[in-house]
Order: C-alpha cells, then sequence, then structure tokens
C-alpha cells in the first residue's frame, strides 16, 4: 500500500512532505523511481514533482560534516 507524498501535519495545519524511507528520486534515465504515488495508488502528476525537486535544489544547504557534528531537527 502506498502513502501519499504530502501530509497536513494535525497540530501546525501545514502540509509537508514525509514517508522518507523510500522517497522517489529522479533517475539518470529522467524518471522517478520509484514511482510516486497517491494513497489511492493514482500516480502523481510528473510536473508536481519537477516543481517540488527545483524547489528543494533552490532552497537546500549543503553542509560539510565534521566528525563528532550533530544534527537536531525540531519538525513540531
Amino acid at each position: 500500500m502506498s502513502e501519499p507524498v504530502s501530509k497536513t501535519r494535525s497540530l501546525s495545519l501545514i502540509p509537508g512532505f514525509h514517508n522518507a524511507l523510500s522517497p522517489p528520486h529522479l533517475g539518470t534515465d529522467g524518471a522517478y523511481h520509484p514511482v510516486p504515488l497517491y494513497g489511492d495508488g493514482s500516480p502523481i502528476n510528473l510536473e508536481h514533482l519537477d516543481k517540488a525537486a527545483n524547489i528543494v535544489n533552490e532552497t537546500r544547504s549543503l553542509i560539510k560534516w565534521e566528525d563528532g557534528d550533530v544534527l537536531i531537527l525540531d519538525v513540531s
């Protein structure tokens, strides 16, 4: 059973991506793997995935990790 790629958080009511255990990625063949599906099994529009990928690429921060570094992520 597939999970939707985004879900509205119950406390903040802000939609966000989830199910990061097997996120879709863009392969060298130009296709997303695994094929991203909504919870009902229907495919997610590729234009939406491309837009999300562009947002990530434009807003991400690359960090040089060093021994002993710790990441604390507050998702509340």
